[in-house]
């Protein structure tokens, strides 16, 4: 969802993803200036989340192959 400040909030879980690989591309308009990272919780363990300036979303680091991650509370400004 983008808000009327044109910040960008992320809810949801991504079940079964893999570690570095792009799990959805945001379109334009929702991306942010430059790489945004943020920490996750991922099978109940921290991990990491990339949101790239092309609006690619990549789980970069967290377990081995997790379960699933958490995208709620992911929130930056949607400039690109």
């Amino acid at each position: 969802m983008k808000d009327e400040n044109g910040y960008i909030h992320l809810r949801g879980l991504i079940k079964n993803g893999t570690d570095g690989t792009t799990v959805f591309t945001l379109p334009v308009g929702y991306r942010p200036l430059q790489r945004n990272i943020f920490t996750i919780e991922s099978d109940d363990l921290a991990g990491r989340l990339d949101v790239d300036d092309t609006g690619e979303v990549i789980p970069a680091s967290s377990t081995t192959s997790p379960a699933w991650i958490s995208l709620d509370g992911i929130v930056f400004l949607g400039e690109k």
